[in-house]
């Protein structure tokens, strides 16, 4: 991905030029942000009686620009550019102000960078289980492949969902509209708002309520869209299933055993000792 950055990078380093420089003279862009090569053509180089590989420091001597006497137009254009360029005591390559670039600080000053989703907090959180989180990462972006991408890739399904058989099985219908869905979710201790759109929003649950209860209501839509994620799997790749009851039992467990080993949950639970009764 960066290298398709370079011409830009290269725009904004700044060369300093030492006396015994070993910046490539025809090569790097240490005047005006561009290489000699590029500029003026490989022909410079024979006209200058010059070498592909020369340093700058061929051409310098008691540091002072010593260049080619030709007339030739190429040389003329070589010598204008390059005598009003100041001559140091070292090489340094700077960026934009920063005289030790790295290319870190090179990559984040000029990549774009655009405002997280608003429902980033619900998807990576201090509660989180890993492998719950990413598949809410995934179908939160459209990305898990549900039926309806599968059709679009020209693999021959039936574009039914399997845990209702109600719809065309989508990111949308698989997460928060199949009734089979919907009532995974509803078994939340906590009001969720099951909506796709609110949830884009960021907005997944229903009134105000303290910071760390939002932290146990993300925590249960991600291990319920992880488990429904799973169930539909099941389904279609090994033939089994289980019903409502079941489903929801799995997904309060994997919640209990999460907060079992989550000190903040120990230190809220001190706080605030119904806290304990929600998932059980």
């Amino acid at each position: 991905m960066i290298m398709k950055y370079r011409e830009e990078a290269c725009r904004s380093l700044y060369f300093s030029v030492g006396h015994n420089s070993r910046f490539s003279l025809w090569h790097d862009p240490w005047l005006n942000h561009e290489s000699l090569f590029s500029k003026l053509g490989g022909d410079i180089i024979s006209l200058s009686e010059s070498f592909y590989h020369a340093p700058i420091c061929s051409i310098i001597e008691n540091r002072v620009w010593h260049l080619p006497s030709s007339n030739h137009v190429l040389v003329m254009e070589l010598r204008r550019l390059i005598l009003s360029f100041p001559i140091t005591y070292v090489d340094k390559v700077s960026w934009e102000g920063l005289d030790n670039p790295t290319v870190s600080s090179i990559w984040n000053s000029i990549r774009s960078t655009a405002a997280p989703p608003p429902w980033l907090p619900a998807v990576w959180h201090r509660v989180g289980i890993p492998k719950c989180s990413f598949t809410m990462w995934l179908a939160m972006q459209n990305r898990l492949l549900t039926k309806d991408i599968m059709i679009h890739f020209g693999f021959n399904v039936s574009p039914t969902c399997v845990l209702y058989y109600s719809n065309v099985e989508s990111n949308r219908h698989i997460m928060v509209d199949c009734p089979y869905s919907y009532l995974i979710l509803k078994g939340c201790p906590f009001n969720i708002n099951i909506d796709w759109d609110a949830w884009q929003a960021g907005n997944f649950i229903d009134g105000r309520v303290s910071i760390f209860t939002k932290h146990l209501v993300w925590l249960y839509i991600d291990v319920a869209v992880y488990s429904i994620w799973r169930e539909r799997n099941q389904r279609i790749h090994h033939s089994g299933s289980c019903n409502l009851d079941t489903t929801v039992g799995l997904v309060k467990r994997m919640v209990r055993e999460k907060l079992a080993t989550t000190v903040v949950f120990h230190k809220q639970i001190r706080n605030d000792p119904s806290l304990a009764r929600y998932f059980y």
